[in-house]
């Protein structure tokens, strides 16, 4: 049970309330503070939502040092090449992504924890075995794996890779092609002219990057290059 402790309004009385909770252990027992400053120990939300507290923020810290190195923007592009071609992957492509996500920035920290010159999440970084993800070599070498595995999962069709690189595979999946977000689609857009500014074989040249919006056949509006069922 939670005890709790109102002051009757004009009364100068005290009274006290019981909440039911389950059974609490101390190891995960935890503090909250309530809008109207009331404290509640707990081991489960579902209290201090009861009673409309302000959840607990998990802390943000800077992003660590990367090392004494000095890693410009061309020794970046340089790594980028090395690892690219290691993986059998283009390093134009690759170097725009990083461009696009960082500006090439190995400190670079987004709002939603997005880290490091490819903008790895700490759950992509530690599928692709990334232990420091503002280490750029391993961001890198994390980012690189990632698009690689993507362009596997959906062949010759950069626009997926792009959209499933941003938003993830499996929104792709869901919508069967670029989601519908104004975010995704900004993002497949403007890397896609950006490659083809600089690639000697532009995308478009090779495949068909002609983005279309139609109704599938559940009713939802889905935005892609290729209108049928690739899965």
């Amino acid at each position: 049970m939670l005890l709790r402790m109102t002051l009757l309004p004009g009364s100068g009385v005290f009274f006290f309330t019981l909440m039911t909770c389950p059974i609490l252990q101390a190891g995960d027992i935890v503090k909250f503070t309530s809008s109207d400053g009331i404290c509640i120990f707990s081991n489960t939300d579902e209290i201090y939502q009861s009673v409309n507290t302000s959840s607990p923020q998990p802390a943000v810290y800077p992003p660590p040092t990367v090392g004494k190195k000095n890693y410009g923007p061309q020794k970046i592009r340089d790594m980028i090449d090395r690892i690219s071609n290691t993986h059998g992957l283009d390093p134009i492509l690759v170097k725009i992504v990083a461009k696009v996500e960082s500006n090439y920035n190995p400190r670079a920290l987004s709002s939603k924890g997005a880290r490091g010159i490819m903008q790895l999440l700490p759950s992509t970084a530690r599928r692709f075995g990334v232990a420091n993800a503002f280490d750029p070599r391993q961001n890198i070498e994390g980012g690189v794996k990632y698009l690689k595995l993507l362009n596997e999962m959906f062949p010759e069709n950069l626009s997926f890779v792009l959209a499933a690189y941003n938003a993830g595979e499996n929104a792709v999946k869901k919508y069967r092609g670029i989601p519908p977000f104004l975010e995704t689609q900004n993002y497949v857009q403007k890397i896609i002219q950006l490659y083809n500014q600089e690639s000697p074989q532009p995308y478009s040249e090779r495949f068909n990057a002609d983005i279309v919006s139609y109704r599938d056949s559940v009713g939802r509006v889905v935005y892609s290059n290729l209108k049928s069922t690739f899965y």
